[in-house]
């Protein structure tokens, strides 16, 4: 994504359990100079203000947005306001179903 390239903020990847890694999406980013980093909800990491990100990728899980598990409704709240900011956003979901 040609786009993704001229980015100079935080692209945030937030990954939501240890087999499901950003992976390919890594590899490509590194590959152009691209930096990813990489938040875990889940094991308590705190994400990082809404208006610092320019682009999100939200990884699959096994878990759904409606598990009632605080780290779930924490980051819901967090997409809500990272949403209402407006900035530019990629968002790739892969899970098995």
């Amino acid at each position: 994504v040609a786009w993704l390239r001229a980015y100079s903020g935080l692209v945030l990847v937030i990954q939501h359990q240890d087999d499901c890694p950003p992976g390919v999406l890594a590899d490509w980013a590194a590959a152009r100079g691209v930096t990813l980093t990489v938040v875990r909800p889940d094991l308590g990491e705190t994400l990082p203000d809404a208006a610092s990100v320019e682009s999100i990728c939200v990884l699959g899980s096994d878990r759904s947005v409606n598990d009632d598990l605080d780290w779930i409704q924490a980051e819901l709240a967090w997409v809500r306001d990272a949403v209402a900011v407006a900035n530019s956003r990629l968002t790739i979901r892969s899970s098995s179903d």
